[in-house]
């Protein structure tokens, strides 16, 4: 049988378990419910990113001899890219566009998002155009 104090010491272990039990699921839940508004953030960063290096590798004068990739993997490492892709945050390839048009060249840089499926409502973009005429009138001197 057990005693009045051997009771007690059993009855306040199991209090302190289960308030550490609950402390560790809110710890937990709550490093969940703030990691995904992080890493949208985060990913919207490397979309700006990416578009930046794929506009100064279009603006480098003289022309760089070689592909963007190439000039990323040299230039950019904080981008996650291989000879053939670019990366998001969530290891997913992004799709760009690189489009000349009379006031510049447009660069889209697009994202798949969270669920790594395109077409969903978590898809990202980031879309800018390289003006011509300011990068001109620098050279010029105007």
């Amino acid at each position: 049988m057990m005693s009045f104090k051997e009771t007690e010491t059993t009855k306040t272990t199991l209090v302190l378990l289960a308030v550490l039990s609950l402390a560790t699921v809110i710890v937990v839940s709550a490093g969940l419910r703030f990691r995904n508004p992080i890493r949208t953030r985060l990913n919207r960063s490397k979309l700006a990113i990416i578009q930046n290096a794929i506009g100064e590798y279009l603006s480098t004068s003289p022309p760089i001899d070689g592909s963007l990739h190439s000039f990323l993997l040299q230039k950019r490492p904080q981008i996650d890219v291989t000879t053939n892709e670019i990366f998001d945050v969530y290891k997913t390839a992004v799709k760009y566009v690189i489009d000349k048009r009379d006031d510049g060249i447009f660069v889209g840089v697009y994202s798949a998002g969270k669920d790594k499926r395109w077409g969903t409502k978590d898809d990202m973009k980031r879309e800018g155009t390289l003006l011509l005429n300011a990068n001109k009138e620098k050279i010029d001197g105007k």
